[in-house]
């Protein structure tokens, strides 16, 4: 009889046993699980922190979307929709359409229009100028700009669909004003044989150009030249620079009398 009472207070302490050690372990499960929730918890704050402020992703919207339809082709509504905004934010962040172009062009045009002194001051400042070193100044900020993996490639064809609206290609004339006389004064001394004007039109030629060709990396130039020549688009820069030589080198004609058939 005693050995019963002894096998049932065995059985009753592993059960108690058991029902301590269940207790323990669903105790450290939910420890385990709160730490685990305080951690994600934790972590959404940075999440959200990484996440470009709404003004920022305005911009960037705006900037690719410009690049890719034009100006007119996109919608106030297409550009919240994109960048995950409410329909408001636009007004509330710049006021109107225009006032948020205008903000992109500001934002890459100082770091555009730097690189660009940068290179021209050192051309000044030599005893012989050369046409190709004025012409790779002329290139190279706009190819580093298009290199850039944070937008400038898209920003560089915007440039391109800014030029194309009369109500607002003043901005870009005004903000490159000074660059432009430099190059201009440059110009004067390394093609001193061509008329002002013919040199006028060919610089005006050769801006549109660059912006065209570099801010399209992906576009029809490039696709026709896989097709017909692959490599031919390999540096690009450089070629284009050789271009923009060619441009301005070639003699100036006089005008030709049509033939009468």
């Amino acid at each position: 009889m005693a050995t019963r009472e002894q096998d049932g207070r065995k059985s009753r302490a592993a059960v108690k046993a058991g029902a301590v050690k269940a207790g323990a372990v669903k105790a450290g499960a939910a420890k385990a699980g709160a730490a685990k929730a305080g951690a994600a918890k934790a972590a959404e704050p940075s999440a959200r922190a990484r996440r470009p402020k709404t003004r920022d992703r305005l911009l960037n919207s705006a900037e690719q979307l410009f690049a890719l339809h034009g100006l007119e082709s996109v919608s106030i509504r297409d550009i919240t929709e994109s960048a995950d905004a409410n329909a408001a934010a636009i007004h509330y962040h710049f006021g109107s359409k225009a006032d948020l172009v205008a903000a992109i062009f500001h934002r890459r045009a100082e770091t555009l229009g730097q690189r660009r002194s940068e290179l021209l001051t050192e051309i000044e400042g030599r005893d012989d100028i050369d046409l190709w070193d004025l012409a790779e100044a002329m290139v190279r900020p706009t190819a580093e700009l298009t290199a850039d993996v944070d937008g400038g490639r898209y920003y560089v064809a915007f440039l391109t669909a800014l030029g194309g609206n009369p109500d607002l290609i003043h901005v870009v004339i005004d903000a490159y004003e000074a660059d432009t006389q430099r190059i201009q004064k440059v110009l004067v001394q390394v093609t001193p044989d061509l008329p002002q004007d013919v040199r006028m039109l060919r610089y005006a030629i050769v801006r549109d150009l660059i912006n065209r060709v570099l801010g399209q990396p992906d576009g029809q130039l490039k696709q026709w030249l896989s097709q017909q020549n692959p490599g031919a688009y390999a540096d690009i820069e450089g070629r284009l620079i050789d271009v923009v030589v060619g441009i301005f080198d070639a003699p100036a004609t006089k005008p030709r009398r049509r033939r009468r058939a």
